[in-house]
């Protein structure tokens, strides 16, 4: 498993250091395709975000 070159230099400048191995390996489990919304992110924003049938708010991510 690993990261994208951008993906790992916003890991290193988000905790201040190189992380480590065990770090690194479980940041990209997190950020993995299968466990993540990465390729469907651009989809999912094009979904009502306010009206009458909406139940639920949008969640916080690091991007919001």
């Amino acid at each position: 498993m690993s990261l994208a070159k951008q993906e790992s230099i916003y890991l290193e400048k988000k905790i201040g250091r190189k992380p480590t191995s065990t770090e690194f390996q479980i940041v990209a489990a997190e950020w993995s395709e299968h466990c993540s919304y990465k390729s469907s992110k651009k989809h999912l924003k094009m979904l009502p975000m306010s009206g009458s049938m909406l139940f639920l708010k949008r969640a916080m991510t690091l991007e919001s």
